[in-house]
């Protein structure tokens, strides 16, 4: 039995969708319960007893719970309520009987550099989320191999697809087309990888599945800028009419993978 944490988030539910057309037995934690097999519960004020007795059924975690307001992700101090949230889920695991643990990390845990990110390119935070990211990294690898549970690392690039927010890349192009909408991209010549968000959940989801250990990097391996994207998704006649594109130092940062899963 699989535990998703987070599973009314926007992985979280795309974990799900999977887990449910794979067959495979699940349960769920939120805040608010909303599905029979969705368990309520407050990963960071629920008492520890109660989330030890959740966790006892289960025989894998797929922990995708975080702070994930879209306005200050990346620098809210929220983002360290998670680490500790996250660790004590690790230790009720380490004195249950749960065999694997898949967390959730990012591409933003690398230090910046021009080269694509593979996992053994070197670690270096520009951010609180990053930083926290991190710190529930080593954190989580201490506690769950120490106590042999089998533990991965799934570092997620940029994703699309299925209710995203409004305000990312590929929503605002497509409301620009549909609405003939001018817009400037700033860092036009950053270097990203996109995957979809069902693509990023079967990985998760297989590389639960199969218990596989160690860091992986969840992403297509392919690099465009956001200028490819948006140009390719608009056509070239569409982008020079309605898009103006500003280039910026970030494009030294290549936010693009060599695909590891």
């Amino acid at each position: 039995m699989i535990l998703v944490t987070g599973g009314s988030g926007y992985v979280g539910t795309a974990v799900r969708d999977v887990l449910n057309e794979m067959q495979l037995a699940h349960n769920t934690i939120t805040r608010k319960s909303f599905a029979e097999n969705c368990v309520e519960f407050d990963l960071l004020e629920g008492r520890t007893s109660e989330l030890s007795d959740i966790v006892n059924a289960h025989s894998h975690i797929i922990h995708c719970a975080w702070f994930v307001d879209r306005d200050k992700y990346l620098t809210g101090e929220e983002n360290f309520d998670w680490v500790s949230a996250s660790m004590r889920l690790a230790s009720v695991a380490d004195n249950r009987k749960v065999k694997h643990f898949n967390g959730i990390g990012t591409c933003l845990e690398y230090k910046s550099s021009p080269l694509p990110k593979n996992i053994r390119s070197e670690l270096g935070a520009n951010s609180n989320y990053a930083a926290a990211k991190i710190a529930t990294y080593i954190g989580l690898k201490q506690i769950l191999e120490k106590n042999q549970i089998k533990f991965a690392w799934s570092r997620m690039f940029h994703v699309f697809g299925n209710q995203e927010h409004p305000k990312k890349l590929i929503p605002t192009i497509n409301r620009c087309i549909l609405h003939n909408e001018q817009y400037e991209f700033t860092a036009s010549n950053q270097i990203i990888d996109l995957s979809h968000i069902i693509k990023i959940a079967q990985d998760l989801v297989n590389i639960t599945a199969g218990e596989k250990q160690g860091a992986f990097n969840v992403c297509s391996g392919t690099a465009k800028t956001i200028r490819e994207v948006a140009t390719e998704i608009a056509g070239e006649a569409f982008a020079r009419k309605y898009f103006k594109f500003s280039d910026e130092s970030t494009a030294r940062n290549n936010l693009a993978g060599e695909r590891f899963v």
